[in-house]
């Protein structure tokens, strides 16, 4: 194969990998899919093994959102297995272990604060709304926060929302644990008026 040629098939292989990441964070997910099916199928013998673990890491991520855990897991051991530093699998733990990493991050607030988290109500999901810009987010914060409430609003029922798969994805190690309590206190951090920069550690 001519140099000249190899350079096309190199930059038509980026091209094509940008375009499905573009796909995937713009929530393209069902023309992702198609574009990632076609790609495997028409380019998967030039691709590198490194290109072809990042294809089915996101393959396996689009899967995963779609409800299709073990379709899932088998593209995201398969990524594993081609780049394991890069793609390591991620596990599936139970939403008890969430709710009782939550407990404590809210218990490890200064007592001052305690009567006030009851107004916050805290759901898991595995993963944010289409509508959210941002598809790694691991937590969000609903509400009004104190600092800007008037009297009649003194009572407002807040959501943060604390993205489990997220949390598994990005944190597919012994970290997982901490990072779901940094997520808690950094949302609620927001419910007492704070800004991203001005939660250091929690940020």
């Amino acid at each position: 194969m001519s140099k000249m040629l190899l350079n096309s098939t190199d930059h038509s292989k980026s091209f094509l990998i940008e375009e499905i990441e573009l796909q995937f964070e713009t929530s393209q997910f069902e023309s992702c899919a198609q574009s990632i099916e076609r790609f495997l199928e028409g380019m998967e013998w030039q691709l590198s093994t490194f290109e072809k673990a990042k294809i089915l890491y996101l393959k396996a991520g689009l899967l995963d959102r779609r409800g299709l855990e073990v379709e899932a897991d088998r593209s995201f051991l398969q990524a594993e297995y081609l780049d394991p530093i890069s793609y390591p699998s991620p596990q599936r733990h139970k939403q008890s272990k969430f709710e009782s990493e939550i407990r404590q991050a809210l218990e490890s607030l200064p007592e001052v604060f305690q009567p006030y988290i009851k107004n916050i109500q805290i759901l898991i999901q595995d993963y944010p709304g289409k509508e959210t810009l941002d598809k790694h987010l691991l937590g969000l914060y609903e509400g009004i926060p104190r600092t800007e409430r008037t009297p009649d609003e003194e009572d407002h029922l807040d959501r943060v929302f604390i993205y489990k798969r997220n949390h598994e994805i990005q944190f597919p190690n012994e970290s997982l644990f901490e990072e779901i309590q940094k997520t808690t206190i950094h949302e609620i951090g927001h419910h007492f008026g704070l800004e991203d920069h001005q939660m250091g550690y929690f940020k």
